[in-house]
């Protein structure tokens, strides 16, 4: 996991942070056409994407990778560490793929009613 912290780059960055840009415009863009057939699910999405991915990226999975890049390999409680790591990381992992995933879900259905 050390070498996958690394190795994220603007690539990784950008296609994480460059929708959320997007859902910041659709969210208000949402919140003022409000009336519109799609305006929720457009809503919804923003900020599934924004709470559920950005928020949970920034608030939790940054500083624990942070940490855990600070962990000394060659440390008797490394791997006592990691395991630790790895069992809350990867549940809250699945929150935030299941955010993404359902936030994708709305932005298609609000696409495909049109607006």
């Amino acid at each position: 996991m050390q070498s996958i912290n690394a190795a994220v780059g603007p690539v990784f960055l950008a296609a994480l942070f460059l929708p959320a840009l997007a859902c910041v415009a659709l969210g208000v863009d949402a919140v003022l056409d409000l009336g519109a057939e799609d305006a929720r699910l457009r809503l919804a999405g923003s900020l599934l994407y924004l709470l559920g991915a950005i928020v949970l990226t920034i608030g939790y999975h940054i500083p624990r990778n942070l940490r855990l890049d600070a962990v000394d390999t060659a440390q008797p409680d490394a791997a006592a560490n990691w395991l630790r790591y790895a069992a809350d990381w990867t549940r809250w992992n699945h929150v935030r793929a299941i955010a993404s995933l359902a936030a994708a879900a709305a932005f298609t259905i609000a696409l495909a009613r049109g607006r």
